[in-house]
């Protein structure tokens, strides 16, 4: 336990020989302290460290592009960290260890066996439970139990972080599909024609004011697209331009059917004074007109109440809806999840369209090419009134397909009692039902139909109530007509695709994160090591300074420098010198010794004559350290003496 420096003290010039005095030195020095210090303080860097690096990789794209780090990396890393910090804080330890090791072993005598088990708790873990060290070094055998325990503790931070799948979004401005009623293209009378769904007069009158005057004929194409919507129920589905996992919304202006509902009841029988009487066997249920040019449409249907025994006779409940053209903003929110498909609407900002029974048409100046007599190539003079026009034009052609596909009658053969006739009705005679429908049969049967009359689609629309029942009854309602006109809009979206327009759009894709989603498996592992560890450090600075001098873990010099100078000690390792196990004696095994003051016995007298000499003895052999004291040795020699360190 003395230190590595050799110094010579004396010199006797005169005679050839010299005699040197060999002080050991007192003092812990600068690097065993600091090094304790340092490698804790190194740990508690390593573990922020490591916590900040999780901290920053939290949230970020484990896979693919944008990859901050590949994951074999971060694994690397995060393995690196914790083994850095289990060496710092083992050599913190570890070096705290031995000190407080030395103290144990100046303050009591203890056999040889006891001490080589406190020399081997640190390298063999089946010591910590073998009792000896529990019994004797209590304090040096816990250390050794926090230094296996930091071996544990580094296995798990590295599993604090993972990889989790997640929908990452990008807000990103794109170009979508719309509906702008008003879009003229090139601003040409040419271009303006290809993107209306009507056409326009040409007239020699119209070429000097440049008057645009639409025709009111909409195109087959648009009529099909209406029929596939009025049956089906729905738009067509609008391909995506964002991907498979994207949203959107855009506001845009298109046409509206806003209606007016009255109700009254109506009869078959002829002797009702209370109920208008309405006679025929085969009742029209649905009656749908559009006229032109004020771009109205009228539905008048027959819904029954009850029916007679005689199943001839019924009550009804007719509707009239009249509904009138208009325009209004459409909030369409478009988005697509996994490649399907959602939408919803929202209206606002509803305004008649033009009249057109007044302004069948609107100047436009150079719409009309002079010299061909044909419509212009060049841009025209669009003003806000022009346009105002031609995007009514466009709004009240949807409009008007929608009407004419609808537009014809029903009748129904007659009617169908369903449900028990267990019901009066005052004034009229029998009984009556209220459990009671239209018969749904077409048949021909010379000048008299049955069923649709005049092309009406209804019956296979959504405003059939029959369906999938036997009866037939329609339920026309502003809100379904509507339903109808904004799919017919949003399916024009698609097929024409004549209209773009800049949005927000959000793109959603699935991601392999970072998640730090186990701090526990970082924070607990290492602020369990630093705080337990820490008084464990105090104890062995504590030890250093109480000891005097520094001691150095599992060197040689360490040992062969403390252990001679004991007669009894060099006998008993004298029986055992080929060391191992196998060659201890009993003798040796239990002999007790601690560090100490050697001091002279019978065996070598005058052996310590000008210097104490510090080493392991016995307890006749050894008394305590006295600190500060001068602890060496003298010797003559011819040569002059000389430091090692």
């Amino acid at each position: 336990m003395v230190s590595y420096s050799f110094t010579e003290v004396a010199s006797n010039s005169e005679s050839s020989t010299r005699e040197h005095e060999y002080k050991a030195a007192w003092g812990i020095g600068w690097w065993t302290p600091t090094l304790i210090i340092v490698s804790y303080l190194s740990a508690v860097v390593i573990a922020v460290g490591h916590l900040l690096f999780f901290k920053f990789l939290d949230g970020k794209i484990a896979e693919g592009p944008g990859l901050v780090f590949e994951q074999s990396y971060m694994t690397t890393i995060s393995n690196i960290l914790a083994a850095c910090f289990e060496i710092t804080i083992q050599t913190s330890l570890g070096i705290a260890f031995v000190q407080y090791l030395w103290h144990v072993l100046r303050k009591v005598a203890l056999p040889v066996s006891t001490i080589e088990t406190l020399f081997c708790l640190r390298s063999s873990p089946q010591l910590v439970f073998s009792g000896t060290g529990l019994r004797n070094a209590p304090m040096l055998t816990f250390i050794a139990i926090v230094i296996f325990a930091t071996y544990i503790a580094k296995a798990f931070p590295t599993g604090a972080i993972t990889v989790v799948t997640s929908r990452q979004s990008l807000i990103t401005e794109m170009s979508v599909p719309t509906y702008n009623g008003s879009f003229v293209g090139n601003g040409s009378a040419v271009d303006a024609t290809k993107f209306t769904f009507d056409t326009f007069i040409t007239d020699g009158d119209f070429l000097e004011t440049g008057y645009m005057m639409p025709q009111q004929t909409s195109q087959a194409f648009l009529k099909r697209l209406a029929n596939s919507v009025v049956i089906g129920g729905a738009p067509m589905t609008m391909p995506s331009l964002c991907g498979s996992n994207c949203s959107y919304t855009t506001v845009f202006e298109g046409p509206y059917l806003k209606c007016n509902r009255s109700l009254s009841t109506v009869s078959s029988s002829l002797n009702s004074t209370v109920i208008t009487t309405v006679t025929g066997l085969d009742p029209v249920i649905y009656n749908g007109t559009w006229s032109l040019p004020n771009a109205t449409y009228t539905a008048t249907t027959l819904s029954v109440m009850a029916g007679s025994q005689d199943r001839i006779s019924y009550v009804a409940e007719q509707q009239v809806l009249s509904c009138a053209s208009y325009r209004v903003d459409y909030t369409f929110k478009n988005s697509y999840e996994n490649g399907v498909q959602n939408f919803s609407m929202s209206r606002s900002n509803l305004q008649p369209l033009t009249d057109f029974t007044t302004e069948p048409g609107v100047n436009v100046t150079g719409f009309w090419d002079l010299d061909t007599q044909d419509f212009g190539t060049a841009a025209a003079e669009w003003n806000s009134t022009s346009l105002r026009f031609y995007a009514d034009v466009n709004h009240m052609n949807l409009i008007r397909i929608i009407g004419m596909t609808l537009a014809g009658q029903y009748s129904v053969f007659g009617l169908k009692v369903l449900g028990a006739l267990n019901t009066t009705i005052p004034g009229y005679g029998g009984l009556w039902t209220t459990d009671a429908g239209w018969i749904d049969t077409t048949l021909g049967t010379g000048t008299t139909t049955v069923g649709p009359i005049n092309g009406t689609l209804i019956a296979n629309s959504q405003l059939n109530n029959g369906i999938p029942q036997k009866t037939i009854s329609f339920n026309v309602t502003e809100e379904a007509l509507n339903s109808m006109l904004m799919n017919l809009t949003l399916s024009a979206i698609t097929a024409y695709n004549y209209w773009q327009t800049t949005a927000n759009v959000t793109t959603s894709s699935t991601v392999n994160l970072y998640s730090f989603s186990k701090p526990l498996n970082l924070i607990l592992p290492y602020f369990l090591s630093l705080l337990v560890s820490l008084p464990l450090i105090i104890l062995g600075l504590w030890a250093l300074h109480s000891n005097g001098v520094s001691a150095n873990d599992g060197g040689f010099v360490q040992l062969v420098t403390t252990s001679m100078g004991s007669a009894t000690l060099e006998r008993e390792a004298a029986k055992a010198c080929l060391g191992g196990t196998e060659n201890i004696w009993e003798s040796l095994a239990e002999l007790r010794i601690r560090f100490g003051e050697l001091i002279e016995t019978g065996d070598r007298p005058g052996f310590y004559k000008s210097m104490k000499r510090a080493g392991f003895g016995t307890v006749d052999e050894t008394r305590p350290l006295a600190k500060g004291a001068e602890y060496g040795m003298n010797e003559t020699s011819e040569e002059p003496a000389v430091r090692f360190f």
